[in-house]
């Protein structure tokens, strides 16, 4: 008996994330407010998005946020930073369509989770 690995469609992996401060200089670890969030994923499947997240609350959502640009190989965000806490930033990706969710990041993780849809999440503390 042989066996062979499953082919595995190719997923969105490689969330970049960098924080630019207010004078333009990009920052190593925790983040302000007032900087700029960058974020970008490369496209991988048919269906994709970038979301964010502060504690419990989406606030951005690509695409469809004016902040979001898109083309055939990236997708990216750049997010002003205006509240301290714990910001998700999340890429999900399939190849079916991605459950638009309620906006809060629990119930829209487990509507993703449960349409088998790929997950990438990081996390950012921002403080005052």
């Amino acid at each position: 008996m042989i066996l062979l690995p499953l082919c595995a469609p190719p997923r969105a992996e490689g969330l970049e994330l960098a924080v630019v401060s207010g004078s333009g200089a990009t920052r190593r670890g925790d983040a302000a407010v007032g900087d700029v969030l960058h974020a970008r994923a490369p496209v991988g499947l048919p269906h994709m998005e970038l979301r964010i997240y502060v504690g419990t609350a989406r606030i951005a959502r690509c695409p469809g946020n004016p902040e979001c640009r898109r083309d055939a190989a990236t997708m990216e965000i750049a997010w002003k930073l205006a509240d301290a806490g714990t910001y998700e930033i999340v890429v999900l990706s399939s190849s079916t369509p991605i459950p638009a969710g309620d906006g809060t990041r629990d119930r829209d993780l487990l509507d993703a989770q449960v349409a088998g849809v790929h997950i990438e999440t990081r996390s950012l503390q921002v403080t005052l």
